[in-house]
């Protein structure tokens, strides 16, 4: 195996030769489309400079532009934990949204 040389770029150029201006380089499509952050790091298979986007929660994609359907309704209305699978509500609060106060139960049958 031969290793060949590597060039080592001075900030802000980067490529196998050090020719391109990172200004001038689009690293992230769409610039994650406003819904994630650029993550970029250096690529040996590539030799150069990658970048992919890291989306929030709501988003995927390469440029984070697919919108994710909403499996927390209303945020869980502030009354518990929104998961993958939707609302984990906290304790006295129940509905797909943690709306809703449970229904007491009477003591003594209401008599």
């Amino acid at each position: 195996s031969v290793l060949l040389p590597r060039c080592y770029c001075d900030a802000p150029y980067t490529g196998s030769d050090c020719a391109i201006l990172r200004d001038d380089l689009s690293l992230c499509p769409n610039n994650c489309s406003g819904f994630g952050v650029c993550t970029e790091g250096y690529s040996a298979r590539y030799q150069s400079v990658t970048a992919v986007c890291m989306c929030d929660a709501n988003h995927r994609g390469e440029d984070c532009s697919e919108e994710l359907p909403n499996v927390c309704p209303h945020g869980c209305s502030g009354r518990g934990t929104c998961t993958p699978e939707g609302c984990v509500c906290n304790q006295g609060f129940i509905g797909a949204d943690c709306s809703l106060n449970p229904v007491p139960v009477c003591a003594n049958n209401c008599s």
